[in-house]
């Protein structure tokens, strides 16, 4: 007769470990995944600013030295244009362009690729990193999304580590995705030393 009560207690005491443990499993998420799904399900997605004044720019600047020496490539992809500078120097002058047109469809794929590939995504910077002194003798990616009247994102990241910057999205892809939109990208670019 003892043994039963035993038993049903035993039973109680598992079925108490069972749901504190269940109700305590991290089912995959960290609370940064949750703050950053719950950013990113703010904004709009990538693809609904197809019709719109929204332009995407990626600026790659080469590593830090002389004036004279440094350069900047920009690829600036609207909704009517795609436009990529060469820039020389720390001022912003700009060396060479090339424009071409763009149209709404096209704009609206390349939006969903960077949609898909993380381009809103965002982290916070390694303690003490900043994009200005990041990775001297690499490369620092700045990103941005904006329209006439305000940024609507702005992250960076280095060659040296993705660890330094704020993006956190997939890097080299949406690199390669920008390029893909300037017709012989390539030949654009030959002989710039970044």
């Amino acid at each position: 007769m003892l043994r039963r009560p035993i038993v049903i207690i035993g039973i109680v005491v598992l079925l108490v470990i069972f749901g504190f443990v269940i109700f305590n499993i991290d089912w995959g998420g960290s609370k940064q995944d949750e703050q950053s799904s719950t950013n990113q399900s703010q904004q709009e997605s990538l693809p609904e600013y197809a019709d719109s004044d929204v332009k995407v720019r990626m600026t790659i600047s080469g590593e830090i030295n002389s004036n004279q020496d440094h350069r900047e490539v920009q690829i600036t992809v609207a909704r009517d244009s795609v436009k990529a500078n060469v820039i020389s120097g720390y001022q912003g002058q700009v060396t060479s362009t090339q424009e071409t047109g763009n149209n709404p469809s096209a704009y609206g794929s390349f939006l969903s690729a960077l949609d898909m590939l993380g381009f809103t995504r965002t982290k916070d910077a390694a303690a003490g990193a900043t994009e200005a002194g990041s990775c001297p003798q690499g490369r620092r990616i700045r990103f941005e999304m904006y329209d006439s009247n305000e940024t609507l994102l702005s992250s960076w990241s280095t060659s040296c580590s993705t660890k330094l910057g704020t993006f956190a999205g997939n890097l080299p892809q949406v690199q390669n995705l920008f390029q893909a939109q300037v017709p012989n990208y390539n030949d654009f670019v030959s002989g710039v030393r970044l």
